[in-house]
């Protein structure tokens, strides 16, 4: 916080102190004005008094502008504080957030894995039962295909047996 002298008072070449922004740190300044002044031994001289609410009284003494002027900074310095506390309120919330959304990409990766999994096992079952209706479906031809061989060697033997006794008794 510099302190105010005759030669750090002059804030421009105009010797004009402008009124600080309203709304810092919460707190309500009347609308930003420029007030004149001249500086003589450590007490500032209002030139111009434009409103009463603005400057209640004439003149300031340099210690009531540094107490005002510290003041101010320690309001301003409150605010940052406040400020970095939301900041930091806000940065962790953002932190959870990310982890709640990791959580749920987490957890959707997990059932998307089983889902997979799951149609993937499913798919293996269904071409095992594929496969062993298959092999069934074979099974029952080959019977079926045996049977047919049986009967027709049956039919065959039956028919040389005839043709041979048909031969031999006929000579």
């Amino acid at each position: 916080m510099p302190n105010i002298t005759e030669s750090t008072a002059t804030i421009n070449s105009q010797n004009i102190i402008p009124f600080p922004d309203p709304e810092i740190n919460g707190m309500s300044f009347p609308p930003q004005k420029s007030v004149p002044v001249q500086i003589t031994h450590d007490i500032i001289k209002s030139e111009k008094q434009t409103e009463e609410s603005i400057m209640p009284q004439e003149t300031y003494t340099k210690s009531e502008i540094d107490l005002k002027f510290e003041k101010l900074n320690s309001d301003v310095q409150h605010g940052f504080e406040k400020v970095d506390m939301i900041v930091d309120n806000l940065r962790q919330e953002m932190r959870d957030g990310f982890e709640k959304v990791d959580i749920k990409f987490e957890q959707v990766n997990q059932k998307l894995d089983y889902s997979i999994n799951h149609i993937l096992s499913e798919t293996r079952n269904l071409l095992l039962e594929q496969q062993v209706k298959e092999k069934a479906e074979r099974e029952q031809e080959r019977k079926a295909t045996n049977r047919w061989l049986v009967g027709i060697a049956i039919s065959l033997a039956g028919l040389i047996i005839s043709i041979i006794v048909n031969f031999f008794l006929k000579k």
